[in-house]
């Protein structure tokens, strides 16, 4: 296995450069697994993935850059809404008597 990620290695350096190569440590998704070792040619030429964006709306999401705070409090299902209970802004509620002016 010494020489497979020798050779993994030494074909990121060729490919990539030292910075390209280095690069992939910066992210443990981008880490080469046991089976990127079976076919390091594989994993040297797949498509990149960039995760810059990810990392800055991470960023953001942990500093409360977006100015908008979510709203996190459970309603109380005990409270009852004035729509719910049936009284309006009046406070008078509809006891299902009706008035008689039918």
């Amino acid at each position: 296995r010494l020489r497979d990620a020798s050779r993994l290695w030494a074909s990121l350096t060729d490919a990539r450069g030292v910075d390209g190569r280095d690069g992939l440590w910066a992210h443990p998704d981008m880490l080469p697994t046991a089976a990127d070792l079976d076919d390091p040619d594989g994993f040297v030429h797949r498509e990149q993935l960039d995760f810059s964006e990810l990392d800055k709306m991470l960023g953001e999401a942990a500093s409360g850059g977006s100015g908008a705070k979510p709203d996190l409090h459970k309603p109380d299902p005990h409270k009852k809404d004035a729509a719910e209970d049936g009284k309006g802004d009046d406070g008078e509620g509809d006891d299902g008597k009706g008035d008689g002016a039918e």
